[in-house]
């Protein structure tokens, strides 16, 4: 089950836009994100189907930004 966020919130920007890199370079990431059943990607919007195996499959520096993400934020 998925968990309370499941479809990040974001601009209504192409997701390049957000990240300054070329369509296909997220279409090509997003392809197999969905193959490997991690997210479904259809018309810009992301879902993540499987949150803990995305959560493998992203670099190191993941739990890095979350915990300065989540010690940056008020309590």
């Amino acid at each position: 089950m998925a968990g309370p966020i499941d479809e990040p919130g974001v601009a209504p920007a192409p997701p390049g836009a957000w990240l300054d890199v070329r369509r296909t370079s997220v279409l090509g990431s997003a392809n197999k994100l969905q193959e490997e059943g991690l997210i479904t990607y259809k018309r810009g919007v992301i879902r993540i189907v499987d949150r803990k195996g995305l959560e493998k499959r992203s670099c190191e520096c993941y739990g890095a930004v979350r915990a300065a993400v989540a010690e940056s934020m008020p309590r």
